[in-house]
């Protein structure tokens, strides 16, 4: 069988992207930030209430995405339909992080971080709709793209609180960072040889 220079960079990215979505899912559970002298996780905050759940989206929906690709990786063939449908589900679920984000920002830390979560949420979304009408490997690794850009705006608040704060950070924090920071920069500039026809 034969497949276009599209297709294996998208099976590239895919395989290079597992691993960070997999570090995400774990961090769900390992302590991440310092709040009130103790440690809290991400499952932490979200069980908090349903204010922080849509927050912490990036966490509990990285795993899922993992698992996707890495039965699709396994199986050496792109995610099908229903597999696929359920990737950008998991995605557009995850925009709900950088739009409460934008209001958190907008309260907190500024108008310049509203407009980086807005534009990153919207390159987001551009993302997931090119990623519908493309097939096989090149729709599954735009839509890991999306997630990177979806997932960013969390990440940019752990780096602010590290900046500021870096004492407050636990091992969780530090970690997710690494994959916050890693999904885009190894999704973004491989897209010119996903998309090229």
């Amino acid at each position: 069988m034969e497949t276009s220079r599209g297709d294996s960079s998208a099976r590239a990215l895919a395989t290079r992207t597992s691993p960070l979505l997999w570090l995400l899912g774990l961090c769900l559970f390992l302590p991440c930030v310092k709040s009130c002298g103790s440690a809290i996780s991400p499952v932490g905050l979200a069980a908090e209430g349903p204010v922080l759940l849509p927050l912490m989206t990036p966490f509990l929906l990285a795993q899922p995405l993992a698992i996707v690709t890495i039965v699709a990786l396994l199986r050496r063939r792109a995610p099908g339909r229903k597999l696929s449908l359920l990737a950008t589900l998991l995605v557009a679920l995850t925009l709900s992080s950088p739009l409460l984000l934008v209001d958190i920002d907008y309260c907190d830390r500024g108008w310049p971080l509203l407009l980086v979560d807005a534009a990153l949420a919207l390159a987001a979304l551009a993302l997931l709709v090119r990623a519908r009408r493309a097939t096989a490997w090149p729709r599954h690794a735009l839509t890991l793209s999306a997630f990177g850009l979806a997932s960013l705006p969390l990440g940019l608040f752990l780096l602010d609180i590290a900046g500021h704060h870096a004492h407050d950070l636990r091992v969780g924090g530090w970690l997710s960072l690494v994959a916050f920071l890693g999904l885009p920069a190894i999704t973004l500039p491989s897209l010119r040889a996903i998309t090229r026809r």
